[in-house]
């Protein structure tokens, strides 16, 4: 592989020199060592060798050749037009040479070792593993929504190591991951094409990270994290090659899953989610999966996922926290939200338990929730969805500052909403209300309040005069007084239902 003057100074052991760089760090061109010898044709491609005294005259000199010589080279070198490392004069010529065609031979076992991974169609495991001799510090992968895909650390003392086997394949922790999606330098990163070093604020120790793309879309990256020994400047130019053997992996040999189901449930939940009709025996084929029976009881939770969430690509990690925190659920993305469906029977915990431990994550998450009410048939879980839905709808318009809305909370709402679009109240409310408001507004009474308590209390004259904190004697004369005016009959059920939906409206007015 081709190599810098960076690497070179990077791994150069047992030799103290000064160096001065031309070329940008992400620049590689070198293909070997020469020693230098009088009259030679200077190419960029090569790494020349030579006793300071020996060097070409100053003017033959052109920018951006590679040097290492010993003793201090004439002052035309050190004006930053070559790549240049000088040592002290009784440094060895051959044991210089030796050790930098090591170097050379290093890295080109080190990427042949990476081709033979990817042809042998091995893990990007593999490939981390191979490269820790190169970068000496824990190398993980994690895809673009924060699930570790696999690591790769030198033995060390157990309190000594970053990560553990049972780290494999989750993704961070919540905390974790609504800390990151709020760091600007963590988006930052997300949005680079090159190799960039994030700060230790977040996580104690720095990190180099390097993200991996197919097809432009970024879906993973390589973190090299600062806990073993100080990221060198090479790391930046080297890690683009553990990268590339990485992308090459992703497109030919990687087919992960972002959760557990089984193969084809997802096309199913979608299909029930749609209202569309599914196979029966299909249906009780995945429900046995998670021993569940269609028969069970449940409760589905709509959580919408923000453009935000999108942006910061956090929203499989909560997928993934919540279904391994919250037992008996299934979690799915569908219409630009989390569904998270709780089995109540086979959880032996109830509805509100539930959401008890659900606050939690909502919360934590900055996300809301649409809940819809309890269901005992797996195959109508479309209208329970929808259910969800109309309940975040509702609930994002009318009670903002809360985190969790209940479909019971809204449903009359929605549906005095839904029949009132576009009317005005005269149109849909009973006449008898509307003379006794136009009264009350003329005479400055209040019978429009009383008659409404009246009926929230079932028609009940005791428990209606303590809540106005009226005399029996003047209920009751109120009340003939409000028959008389609006000419309802309070007896007649249909009446008494057209009368409270009528208030209702009238409040949205």
């Amino acid at each position: 592989m081709k190599l810098n003057l960076y690497v070179i100074a990077d791994h150069l052991k047992g030799f103290s020199f000064e160096s001065q760089f031309a070329d940008p760090i992400m620049k590689g061109s070198l293909k070997g060592v020469l020693l230098f010898y009088s009259g030679m044709d200077l190419k960029t491609d090569q790494l020349y060798l030579s006793y300071a005294s020996d060097l070409p005259e100053p003017q033959s000199v052109e920018a951006h050749y590679n040097i290492v010589c010993i003793g201090k080279p004439p002052e035309a070198y050190l004006k930053n037009t070559v790549n240049l490392l000088y040592l002290n004069s009784d440094t060895s010529l051959n044991g210089l040479f030796n050790a930098i065609e090591m170097i050379f031979q290093k890295f080109a076992q080190w990427e042949e070792t990476l081709q033979s991974i990817f042809y042998q169609k091995k893990s990007i495991k593999a490939l981390c593993e191979a490269s820790l001799c190169v970068f000496e510090n824990p190398i993980s992968v994690y895809t673009s929504d924060l699930r570790l895909v696999c690591y790769a650390e030198k033995e060390k003392p157990d309190q000594l190591m970053l990560f553990n086997t049972s780290d494999t394949e989750k993704y961070m922790s919540i905390d974790e991951v609504n800390a990151l999606k709020i760091d600007s330098e963590f988006i930052e990163t997300i949005k680079s094409y090159e190799p960039t070093i994030f700060p230790k604020d977040a996580f104690g120790y720095r990190i180099l990270l390097d993200n991996l793309r197919i097809q432009d879309i970024y879906v993973a990256r390589i973190c090299i994290s600062e806990t073993d020994q100080p990221i060198k400047k090479s790391d930046l130019f080297l890690i683009r090659t553990l990268s590339f053997y990485s992308e090459l992996c992703l497109r030919h040999h990687d087919n992960e899953q972002y959760n557990n189901h089984p193969q084809n449930f997802d096309h199913l939940l979608f299909e029930l989610l749609s209202n569309r009709e599914v196979e029966v025996k299909l249906l009780h084929k995945y429900l046995d999966y998670y021993h569940w029976s269609g028969k069970d009881s449940f409760f589905c939770c709509q959580l919408p996922i923000s453009s935000y969430e999108k942006s910061v690509l956090t929203a499989n990690a909560l997928s993934f926290q919540l279904s391994t925190n919250i037992k008996e659920s299934c979690v799915i993305q569908f219409e630009n939200a989390i569904v998270l469906l709780i089995n109540l029977t086979r959880s032996s915990k109830t509805r509100n338990q539930h959401l008890g431990n659900l606050a939690y994550f909502i919360r934590e998450g900055i996300i809301k929730a649409g809940v819809s009410e309890v269901f005992h048939e797996f195959s109508k879980l479309g209208f329970y969805y929808q259910q969800a839905k109309i309940a975040y709808q509702m609930g994002s318009v009318y009670d903002e500052t809360l985190w969790c809305y209940r479909y019971e909370n809204y449903a009359l709402r929605f549906l005095i909403d839904r029949a009132s679009e576009g009317y005005h109240p005269e149109v849909l409310c009973i006449p008898g209300l509307l003379w006794l408001r136009e009264y009350d507004l003329k005479r400055s009474r209040n019978y429009c309040e009383v008659l409404k308590v009246y009926l929230e209390n079932n028609m009940n004259i005791a428990k209606t005069i303590r809540v106005l904190y009226l005399q029996r004697g003047t209920f009751l004369y109120q009340l003939k007084r409000i028959t008389e005016i609006s000419g309802l009959d309070l007896a007649d059920y249909q009446t008494r239902l057209h009368l409270m939906l009528s208030f209702e409206i009238l409040e949205k007015f």
